[in-house]
C-alpha cells in the first residue's frame, strides 16, 4: 500500500501525495486507528518522482501536486466517457461523489469540468454497500426481435413486451412474495446497416411513430446528429422488473446533529493549486457539523471513512439529509 501506511510500500501513491500536501492528516485516518507517516510519504514522492525529474526538496509540493493533477486528469477522462462522449454537457449536472477518496478530489474535478456543485453523502466510504441494501430487487430479460421499424407490427411488439413483463412479474413474486412490482421497457434499435444499437425507453401502447421519434431523439442526444430518412431497424426488446421492498428513510440514516456551533479541531497549512501555495486551513469533524451549517473555504472535513476538501472560494453547506454540499467558486 501507500508508503505512509508503514506496511512495506515503497512506491508513492495518491494517498501519499495528499498527505504530503496536508490534505489529509497523520492522525485522522480511520479516526486515528491508522497513524500515517508523512516523512515516509515525502521520501517516497521525492525518491521515485521528484528526484528523477530533477526537482529538489524545496519543490516537494509541486511534485505531489503533479501526482494529484495526473490522477484528476484520469478521473476526468472516465467522467467524460459517460458524459461528453455521449452528448452530455457536464455543466448541466451536479457531481455526486462517494468512496473513501472521492471527496478528496471532487472539487478539483468539478472545477476542471465546470460543474458547479459537489454532493458528498453521509458515510461515503460505505455508500455502495448502503445502496446495495436499499436497492429494490431487480430482474432483466431480453429477447431478439428483428424487424424493420416501418414494417413492424406495433401489436406484435407490445404482445412480446407484455409476455416478457408477465414472466418477470411471476419470477419476482415467486422469490419475494406479494410485493409491488414496476416494469421498464426498452427497445434496441439502430439505423439499417449499423453494427451498434442504442436503447430507447418506451411506454406501453406507444405507436410506431412515437417509437421512431424516441429513437431519433436518443440518437441525436448520443451522437449529435440524426438521419430522418435512413431506415430504422428494431433488433431486440428488454424488460426490467423491480420488486419494491421496504426500506428505511434516508433522513434517519445520517449522523449530523440537528443544531450546534462547531469549531475547528485543528488547523493545517494545506496546499491548494488554485492558490499556488499553502493556506492556513481549519479542520472540522463531520460528526460535529449540524444540518444547515455553512462555511466558506478553504476547509477540510474529516470523518472515519473519508476526507472532504473545500477549496478557497468554494462554499460548504450541510444539507437536510446530512449531505455535504460544496458549491464551486
Amino acid at each position: 500500500g501507500p508508503a505512509c501506511f508503514g506496511q512495506g510500500g515503497e512506491e508513492p501513491t495518491v494517498t501519499d501525495a495528499n498527505l504530503v500536501l496536508d490534505r489529509i492528516g497523520t492522525g485522522a485516518f480511520l479516526r486515528g486507528s491508522l497513524r500515517l507517516d508523512r516523512e515516509a510519504a515525502l521520501a517516497a514522492v521525492m525518491r521515485k518522482v521528484g528526484g528523477p525529474l530533477g526537482f529538489g526538496a524545496e519543490r516537494a509540493d509541486a511534485v505531489a501536486m503533479g501526482i494529484l493533477s495526473l490522477a484528476t486528469a484520469q478521473m476526468m477522462s472516465a467522467i467524460k466517457e459517460i458524459t461528453v462522449e455521449r452528448g452530455k454537457d457536464t455543466r448541466d449536472f451536479q457531481f455526486f461523489v462517494f468512496g473513501g477518496g472521492g471527496a478528496l478530489h471532487a472539487a478539483s474535478i468539478a472545477r476542471e469540468l465546470h460543474i458547479s456543485r459537489v454532493i458528498v453523502p453521509p458515510e461515503p466510504g460505505n455508500f455502495s454497500a448502503l445502496g446495495m441494501l436499499l436497492a429494490n430487487a431487480r430482474m432483466d430479460v431480453s429477447q431478439t426481435f428483428l424487424a424493420g421499424l416501418e414494417s413492424a407490427s406495433v401489436t406484435s411488439i407490445w404482445s412480446c413486451i407484455d409476455e416478457m413483463g408477465q414472466a418477470v412479474s411471476r419470477a419476482l413474486r415467486r422469490d419475494f412474495g406479494e410485493v409491488g412490482i414496476t416494469l421498464d421497457q426498452q427497445l434496441d434499435m439502430r439505423y439499417k446497416g449499423q453494427r451498434h444499437s442504442v436503447r430507447v425507453p418506451v411506454r406501453p401502447g406507444e405507436s410506431i411513430e412515437t417509437i421512431r421519434a424516441g429513437f431519433l431523439r436518443t440518437y441525436l442526444e448520443r451522437y449529435g446528429l440524426d438521419d430522418p430518412v435512413c431506415p430504422i431497424e428494431l433488433i431486440g426488446i428488454r424488460v426490467t422488473g423491480y420488486a419494491l421492498g421496504e426500506r428505511p428513510e434516508l433522513a434517519q440514516l445520517h449522523g449530523a446533529p440537528a443544531k450546534g456551533n462547531p469549531v475547528p479541531v485543528a488547523h493545517r497549512d494545506v496546499y491548494f493549486e488554485q492558490a499556488g501555495g499553502r493556506i492556513r486551513t481549519p479542520i472540522y469533524l463531520r460528526t460535529d457539523l449540524p444540518i444547515g451549517f455553512q462555511i466558506a473555504g478553504p476547509a477540510v472535513i474529516e470523518e472515519f471513512s473519508s476526507t472532504s476538501v473545500v477549496g478557497p472560494g468554494d462554499a460548504l453547506e450541510v444539507g437536510a439529509l446530512g449531505e455535504l454540499i460544496i458549491d464551486i467558486g
